[in-house]
Parts: structure tokens; sequence; C-alpha cells
């Protein structure tokens, strides 16, 4: 029960709506423990009829739209916003607020037509509905194939009509006469007693119902509905038999349309205003960390994202770095109306038909025909079967490297090879002997950016030329280290060969000395 003071078309300015509930006892008490039943008065049962009764309990949601004054920059400013309260009619069950930036009550009412028709009291507007003026129509409609059918029954099961003993001597023939085709059928005279005059011959029961009168009767109770419902007579023998031009048949849609545009403009306000109410609370719904949901792409198929992820990700389908965040910037709604999902499959059918039968006729060469016939294939969606015959037409073709760029992909493996070769010389030349913290790590830098070097090579060079002048860049930046860190492990090799020879030579000397001094004589 929506707010009956509301101005816009949509209603979308509703302050409040009702929506009933009727439950059981045992249910309200199992929802809400504590809550009191309060029973209707006799006048309000009486008014209420089959409305309500003793084992109901009636809940309502109370939908409002609350409002706040605030003063800012010098002015009053009022802010609106929804919540919903559950009630008994007794005492407040529940209070239920919407997010901070709704303000439509999130119910979408799509109206009929409206009419202001004065009952004696003033005008009063009144909500019809498509079926609302067609029903006297079809009550009509009702009654004369009930008259009809009653007729129809009244037709007699026996056709023949005679006096008594008329029918004893052949009364085989008699009794099969409407099963059974036969060249004669006789009758045994029977004489009137009163007159001495013989009877006359059994006569067949002429009664023919009248259906043809009906069935223009019925023909104007189904146009009378038409009429009311804003649309078309029944599809006529040669619109069945395609008789009619597409453009005559297009007219006659359009004119169904303009017969009940209320219906459809109607409709989409309501789109319209449910766009608004779910634009309201999206920020609320969506707006979680990391949130993961389907996004459907143009071609019908679907791909995971994740929403307001705090740094841009890597999307593994595209390979390009996304972020989406939901909340931000202000937004608005647009409704467009088109043809039912149905009539699109049957536009898509009727023009890979054609398409299919004029294939050949087209002149293109024989791969891209092929390419054409599988794609048309794939829009009939035959399901895996369909797939697998479009790909024994026209398999998917391989993306393959041209040959300047394969061999330069082999080049730049051959100086990764080499220069972990270099990498491995280096590590047999100093195995045994005791290297610095220094040299462990560039060992091991150098490992990192050979790794690097190839990830880079295979996938951030975009032309031969590029690539071909990164792998040199690259080979000679870590040639060059590697030869650095090789004559800078050798020199710390040498100074601890130099340091070794020294402490021995002191060792000798100090052994030398101590030979040399004379022994102490005894007293």
């Amino acid at each position: 029960m929506y707010d009956p003071d509301c101005k816009d078309a949509d209603w979308g300015d509703a302050q409040f709506c009702f929506v009933l509930n009727p439950i059981t006892r045992a249910e309200f008490k199992l929802q809400y423990p504590k809550a009191r039943i309060q029973d209707f008065s006799s006048e309000d049962m009486r008014v209420a009829g089959p409305w309500l009764s003793d084992r109901m309990v009636l809940v309502a949601e109370y939908w409002r739209a609350e409002t706040t004054e605030q003063k800012k920059f010098g002015r009053t400013i009022t802010t609106r916003r929804i919540v919903q309260y559950i009630t008994n009619g007794v005492e407040i069950l529940a209070r239920n607020p919407e997010p901070e930036d709704a303000v439509i009550i999130p119910i979408i009412p799509v109206i009929g037509k409206e009419l202001y028709l004065d009952s004696g009291s003033g005008p009063e507007r009144q909500l019809m509905s498509l079926i609302r003026l067609a029903r006297d129509p079809q009550m009509a409609l009702a009654y004369l194939c009930s008259q009809e059918m009653e007729e129809a029954g009244l037709t007699p099961k026996t056709p023949w009509l005679g006096y008594v003993g008329q029918f004893e001597t052949d009364a085989d023939a008699w009794e099969n006469s409407t099963k059974v085709s036969t060249a004669m059928l006789q009758a045994d005279p029977v004489v009137d007693k009163a007159t001495g005059q013989v009877l006359p011959l059994p006569t067949r029961v002429q009664f023919a119902p009248n259906f043809q009168q009906y069935e223009i009767a019925k023909d104007a109770c189904r146009r009378a509905i038409q009429a009311a419902m804003g649309t078309n007579s029944l599809p006529t023998a040669a619109q069945r038999n395609n008789e009619k031009s597409g453009v005559a048949l297009d007219r006659i849609e359009k004119a169904q349309d303009i017969g009940s545009f209320h219906f459809l403009d109607n409709f989409s306000r309501a789109l319209m205003l449910l766009g608004r109410a779910m634009l309201e609370r999206f920020k609320a719904v969506y707006g979680q960390e990391n949130r993961e949901m389907m996004l459907l792409k143009a071609d019908e198929k679907y791909r995971a994202v994740r929403l307001n992820t705090p740094e841009p990700y890597l999307d593994e389908s595209t390979g390009d770095l996304v972020q989406y965040t939901v909340g931000q910037g202000s937004h608005s709604v647009t409704i467009s109306t088109g043809p039912s999902a149905q009539s699109e499959r049957e536009v898509v059918d009727e023009f890979v038909d054609g398409l299919i039968q004029n294939l050949k006729n087209l002149p293109i060469p024989q791969p891209i025909m092929a390419k054409i016939l599988s794609i048309a294939i794939q829009m009939k969606n035959l399901g895996p079967k369909g797939d697998q015959l479009a790909e024994l037409i026209s398999p998917q073709e391989k993306k393959e490297l041209p040959p300047e760029a394969q061999a330069a992909i082999g080049q730049a493996q051959q100086m990764l090879q080499a220069m972990q070769q270099e990498i491995q010389k280096l590590q047999a030349e100093k195995q045994g002997r005791v290297v610095d913290n220094e040299y462990k790590l560039q060992l091991e830098q150098m490992k990192i950016e050979a790794d690097l070097a190839k990830a880079e090579i295979m996938t951030k060079a975009q032309s031969l030329e590029e690539r071909m002048k990164f792998v040199e860049d690259a080979w000679a930046q870590l040639h060059g280290q590697a030869h650095e860190a090789g004559l800078q492990a050798q020199d710390q090799a040498h100074a601890q060969q130099q340091q070794q020879a020294a402490a021995e030579q002191q060792q000798a000397a100090a052994a030398q000395e101590q030979q040399q001094q004379p022994e102490p004589q005894a007293a």
C-alpha cells in the first residue's frame, strides 16, 4: 500500500509504504517471542471479512522516509533516509535502516493505466491493469461458448422418428442406419385405427445448431477483448502462412505496442527507478575490500574480477594491471528497451541460416569461408558438439613467432647458457677456498640478474631489434660483472697467498734466530 500523495510518475517520491504479510500464530510466536498479539474488534472483523482469520497474525513492513534538517553554508539542507520498521499494529518489532545514501523506498511499483473517474464524490484515481477492461467481453465470450455447447448437446441422438411397429421387420437395418450405409430401409405399414388409413413413413429429424451465429458473436467478443487490451487481432491465415511481408508484420507489432504504450512506458519508469534504488545501495553491498565477483563480457562469457583492491593487480585474462574501486564518482542510470531475448535469438538464427545458405556465393577464399562457417555454427549455440564441429571445420591457429624472432630467442638462450657456464667455471675455480661474504653476495646477485634477464628477454621485448639490443646489453653487463667478480676473487686469493707466504717467512726467520742463539752454560 503506497503513499497516495506521491507526485512522481514512477512514485519515487513516496514517503511511506506498507507491505502486509499474514502469518500463523505459531510462526509469529517463534519469530517474535516477546511480542503481543492484539485481537481485532468484531467491527474490524466484519469489515475485513476474508482478509483476516483467528489463526493468522497480520505483520507489516512499514517503509518510511525520515528527513532531518541541517544548517550548512547559511542555508537549511534537508536530508532523507529510508528506514524499515516491522510492526504488528501494536508495537515496533524491529528497526532496519537502509544505507545512508538510499533515498528511494526499495519496493518498485509497476503500475498500469491511470484513469481519473468520478463516481459521484469527485474524480478519483484508479489503476487499471492490462486485463481490467477486458473482463466484461471475456465473460460474454465464456457465456457464448457455454451456450453453444449447450445447444450442441440438444442434437438428437436418434435421428429417425416413426410410429410403434414400423421398425419391427427390418429392425437391424434401422438400428445401424447411423453407422452402416444401406441401399434401402423397409418400414412396416401401420394402420390408423381411427381413420383406417396407413400412417406416413418414418421421418428423419432435422436439427442444425446455430454454430455459425455463435462463432460470429464469439469473434466479436474476441476483438472486444483485444481492443480493451490494446492488442491486435489474432493471427490470420495469411500471417500464419507467412503471406504478409516483413514490413507489414513489423507495422502490426508496432501498432500493438502503441495500443499498450501506458504499460510499456510505466515499465520503463519502473526499471529506471529500480536502477536508481540499486545504485544507492551498490556501495553498501559491493564496497567490501577484495570482493570477488563475476562480470559478463560482450561475448556473453564471464570473467572473475576483484573489487576494491588496495593496489592494482595483474588480470590474468588480459595481462593488464587493473583496479576496480566501488563508490568513487557520481553516476546516473539510463534505460533502453528493446526486443526480448527470444526475439533476438530468432533474428540471429534467421541471419545465420541465410548466411550459411549464401556462403558459397560470397566472393571470399576457401579458408575465410571455413572460418565464417565455424563462427556461424558457434552462434547457433549447439553446445559442446557444436563447438567440436566448429573446431573441426576451422581449427584455431596457434600463434607462432616469425623465424627472425625464433632465431633471436635461440641466440639469447645460447648466451644465457654461456653465462651459466661462466658462473659454474668461477664456482669450480674457487671451490675449496675461503670466499668472503661479499663474493657470495655478488655471485647470488649474478644468478638473480641472469634469471631476470631470461624473463625479460622472453616477455618484455616487443620487436626483433629491441630483443637483439636487449640481449646484447644484458650479455655485456652480465659478462662484465662476471669478469669483474672473477678479478676481484683472484686479487683476494693472491692477497691471501701473499699474506700466507709472509707469515711462513716470518715463522722460518723466527725459528732460525732461535737456533742461532747460544745455549746457557751451567754454573
